[in-house]
């Protein structure tokens, strides 16, 4: 049967309980024993064969005009001596007289005495609570010689011991109950709480934390155990959800980027299927545009690939890239396919990184793009490469219009647009800095946006870089 910790603690404390209790009792009893085997040797010591034959064969001899109880002599002392006849009187050879108080003489009866010859025994007085230690033996046929001595100094010597047995015991008890009660506040109870508040907690509310108890103790350290872990459960539930709606988010932005071009191509193969295409000039122009639709649903599902590759944080295709090189060719590329920018480059020789070309030089020229198809014609477009102390500093920036700052915040969101019409117009898909910046974490980078309206727009990549 298993017990809780209060349990065993409290079963421990009775268990002390009763062995304390047990010693007390034992010592007590052991004491007792001890002193009243002192009176019974004692009164072994005090018999004379000699004396007791004079009393067998002529009985006690009361000196003239002494009191009762004085035969033999006067003398001290607390020892009762007296002849039992058989008829159950008593003669009393002496009585003790040792103190003020005038003690009660034993209370002797031939057949009690009779059955305990030569045994000591206890006796009651015959008046009050006084105790006799008794030792009978034989004086003649009808008479028994009776010695017995008071237990007063001993019930005195128990009860004074029983008083500090008791104390002690009770001192005892209350330094443990008073541990276990500190033990309980310090240990137990703050981990029932601690359970009971972790019962409470749910999914629904993963922002409350269990109780801390003093600090240094165990409890203390569970408890900081404890909040550390909900933290990291919420931080991870948090983080879920967030994946699970950027997913929700991003099947249902998809969903929509899709539509248009399938949309657009159903149309015009349903328009051909009924003859709506008969002549040759309509039929080219919806061949251009099913082709052109066609082709911006596959670079669409293309960029939504390289996101999911991204996503899969799978190692990346590492080896030493010129980066200067690699910025070279997309600014000639940009120079001819943007005749309308100005296009000017500060890249500096010899930038040498660690990473996947092709992903790098993707990244580049999405940066570089988003320049010129965002920014009206007569646009400078500045492109600059420097290093600086441990890392390559790409920077990307326009002369532009800008953009407004509640949109920068979420401008690698993905198919987030700032300007979303224009945007579709110019075949854009939302997912360009989206790629940017999967492509910069997974090479262990960073990528900031500075933009505002009426003075352009600068994107900056940090890279590790590498020493020749």
């Amino acid at each position: 049967m298993s017990l809780s910790l209060r349990s065993r603690l409290i079963a421990g404390l009775v268990a002390v309980a009763a062995v304390l209790t047990g010693l007390g009792w034992l010592v007590l009893t052991t004491t007792r024993g001890h002193l009243v085997d002192q009176l019974d040797e004692r009164l072994a010591a005090i018999a004379d064969p000699d004396r007791d034959a004079r009393l067998a064969e002529s009985g006690p001899r009361r000196p003239s005009g002494a009191p009762p109880g004085a035969f033999g002599g006067e003398r001290l002392g607390n020892l009762y001596e007296g002849i039992l006849l058989d008829d159950g009187t008593v003669e009393v050879v002496f009585a003790p007289n040792l103190g003020t108080d005038d003690l009660s003489l034993p209370d002797l009866s031939w057949p009690t005495v009779l059955d305990r010859v030569d045994d000591p025994f206890t006796i009651d007085a015959v008046d009050g609570d006084l105790r006799y230690r008794a030792l009978a033996k034989v004086l003649t046929p009808n008479s028994l010689l009776v010695r017995a001595l008071p237990l007063d100094d001993v019930d005195e010597t128990v009860q004074r011991l029983t008083l500090l047995v008791v104390l002690g015991v009770g001192a005892v008890l209350a330094v443990l109950a008073a541990v276990a009660w500190w033990v309980i506040r310090l240990g137990i109870r703050p981990i029932e709480a601690m359970t009971r508040t972790a019962g409470e907690i749910g999914t629904e509310d993963l922002t409350r934390r269990v109780p801390e108890p003093a600090a240094g103790t165990e409890a203390a350290a569970l408890a900081g155990a404890l909040n550390g872990m909900l933290g990291q459960i919420e931080r991870a539930v948090d983080d879920q959800r967030s994946s699970e709606e950027r997913l929700r988010r991003f099947v249902s932005d998809a969903s929509h980027e899709l539509r248009t071009p399938v949309t657009t191509i159903l149309g015009y193969a349903e328009l051909y299927r009924h003859g709506g295409l008969a002549e040759a000039e309509r039929l080219d122009d919806a061949m251009r545009r099913t082709e052109q639709e066609a082709r911006r649903m596959s670079r669409l599902v293309e960029d939504m690939l390289i996101l999911a590759k991204l996503d899969r944080e799978r190692p990346i295709d590492a080896g030493i890239v010129d980066l200067s090189r690699v910025l070279d060719d997309i600014v000639a590329d940009a120079r001819i396919t943007a005749p309308g920018h100005v296009v000017v480059d500060g890249i500096e020789p010899g930038l040498l990184v660690r990473g996947d070309e092709d992903r790098l030089r993707q990244l580049l020229a999405n940066l570089v793009g988003n320049a010129v198809v965002h920014t009206p014609p007569g646009t400078h477009v500045t492109v600059t490469a420097r290093s600086r102390d441990e890392a390559v500093v790409v920077a990307v920036g326009d002369d532009g219009p800008g953009i407004e700052a509640e949109h920068v915040a979420r401008l690698t969101e993905r198919f987030y647009r700032a300007d979303r019409s224009r945007a579709r117009e110019r075949g854009g898909s939302g997912l360009g800095l989206a790629i940017a910046s999967a492509v910069v974490d997974a090479h262990g980078g960073s990528l900031t946006i500075d933009s505002e309206p009426g003075r352009g727009t600068v994107v900056t990549v940090r890279l590790q870089r590498i020493a020749r």
